[in-house]
């Protein structure tokens, strides 16, 4: 299974509503599916140092990881990892397509 990723202002990790709302469906679907783990995946632009980079992608991700833990999902059933701006999901070359790569994504993690 793999949820709607979660959007991101330019340098920015904190969850947008819009954000939460997405969150909240995979909180749903967490608790619809009790043995079900996740993996959360941080992504940022191309903007910045890789090393940048791949620490803003883990903020992103870990913020997401906390907000499905504050909402009752047991944190062992979260992992977490940076991409940084290695995995674009669209071209940097354009500000839309930086603003589709500052994201995290959620994908079930199956034994």
């Amino acid at each position: 299974m793999t949820f709607s990723p979660v959007y991101f202002a330019f340098n920015v990790s904190a969850l947008s509503r819009a954000s939460r709302d997405t969150l909240d469906k995979v909180v749903a679907w967490m608790n619809a599916n009790a043995s079900a783990n996740v993996q959360v995946v941080g992504h940022t632009d191309d903007r910045g140092s890789d090393d940048y980079n791949s620490r803003l992608g883990a903020r992103r991700a870990t913020i997401a990881k906390d907000y499905l833990v504050s909402k009752g999902i047991a944190a062992s059933r979260i992992t977490t990892v940076t991409r940084g701006e290695a995995e674009p999901a669209e071209s940097n070359a354009t500000a839309s397509g930086r603003a589709m790569n500052r994201r995290a994504g959620a994908v079930e993690v199956r034994p």
